[in-house]
């Protein structure tokens, strides 16, 4: 399961998480505590990077297996 948000995160003590894009992330933490076995990807991508897409497209391809990105 992937779930990919944009701006969920504060990366930085000046930024504040998106009110409507976080509990999608926090559904994400759950769904990955309850369901061990299956890998529960969560992507947050900055809301100010216009590039954000390509930048995940770019981590995707090195094969990286992370379970919580911020880009």
């Amino acid at each position: 399961m992937w779930l990919v948000t944009r701006g969920a995160v504060a990366v930085t003590p000046s930024e504040r998480p998106d009110v409507f894009q976080a509990p999608i992330l926090g559904l994400g933490n759950t769904a990955a505590m309850e369901l061990p076995d299956q890998p529960v990807v969560r992507v947050d991508l900055d809301p100010n990077d216009a590039d954000a897409v390509t930048h995940l497209e770019l981590v995707l391809n090195t094969g990286l297996r992370e379970e919580q990105l911020a880009i």
